[in-house]
């Protein structure tokens, strides 16, 4: 395949990427004003976070084990297709039971442009290269997540989920009209998720991850909320709080490369650990808007 053709296909995965990052934070920014919208409690509002992470989890374990038997254009095609119809149901929606439904459309078909991006990014690329450009696929998500939370802050919460269906259209109709023989590729080999349990060492390292992923997304899906009830903060407000962690977040993953690089993985992550510790017990206690910031920066 040449170069070109290369780099068009990666420019689409990362625009698959792109597509479903746009509105997840975002839409945790905007859980007080969908709830004021629909008029009901913050508390039912926030149920929109965790029923597009659910099915998004259950959803990510789906696609693999599909490239067996369909193509990447095929499943991307799809996929990317139906992620934009569930976009277009929760931007009509006018109670929550639409809205989550939804969500969970959204959830299950988004869950495929992750794996399906870093196994295409292993077939076609070659290994020195691959390094740089699995940190520029998931770059993608840091600068969409960020544009769609400066967004939330000045356009309508309907909005958020619009976009991202216009971004699906324009996506797969490159998806099913690039001619290259490549994504027709069927992956063929077996995946077999049991290994997860059966191999110690890699049991370990997902039971850390989840520990932390737990303890991250358990406080980070209600900052949307705290921010309006605690600090009785607008949308705008919100959502320039919300860039500050994006910001710190990125910054953060460079520091921890560098130290990893330096010192080990095992010192940047027990930083890291303990740093995220330390500043959710801080965002327990009150705080000035300016050191609110710093907490949410760390």
């Amino acid at each position: 395949m040449n170069i070109s053709n290369k780099k068009l296909i990666f420019f689409l995965i990362c625009l698959g990427n792109v597509t479903i990052s746009f509105n997840v934070a975002a839409v945790t920014a905007a859980v007080p004003v969908i709830a004021g919208d629909l008029g009901i409690p913050d508390f039912l509002a926030s149920k929109v976070i965790h029923y597009y992470l659910l099915p998004y989890g259950i959803g990510a374990l789906l696609y693999a084990p599909l490239t067996r038997f369909f193509s990447y254009r095929t499943i991307l095609s799809a996929s990317m297709i139906l992620f934009g119809l569930s976009c277009f149901f929760c931007a009509r929606a006018d109670q929550l039971l639409m809205l989550l439904i939804g969500r969970v459309g959204m959830g299950i078909t988004a869950a495929g442009a992750i794996p399906l991006g870093l196994m295409m990014i292993g077939d076609i690329f070659e290994k020195h290269r691959r390094g740089r450009l699995v940190g520029l696929f998931f770059s993608c998500s840091f600068f969409a997540s960020l544009f769609g939370i400066a967004l939330s802050g000045i356009v309508d919460w309907r909005i958020l989920f619009y976009i991202p269906v216009a971004l699906t259209l324009f996506l797969a109709g490159l998806l099913m009209g690039l001619k290259t023989h490549w994504l027709d590729k069927v992956h063929g080999e077996k995946v077999n998720y049991t290994k997860i349990f059966t191999d110690c060492r890699i049991r370990n390292i997902f039971t850390f991850i989840f520990m932390v992923s737990f303890l991250y997304h358990g406080v980070h899906k209600w900052y949307g909320v705290f921010l309006s009830q605690d600090y009785h903060l607008d949308k705008i407000a919100i959502s320039v709080f919300f860039i500050i962690s994006i910001l710190g977040g990125a910054f953060g993953q460079l520091i921890g490369g560098v130290i990893s690089d330096k010192k080990g993985r095992e010192v940047s992550v027990m930083i890291g650990v303990l740093g995220l510790g330390i500043t959710v017990i801080l965002l327990s206690m009150p705080h000035s808007l300016y050191i609110l910031g710093i907490i949410l920066f760390l």
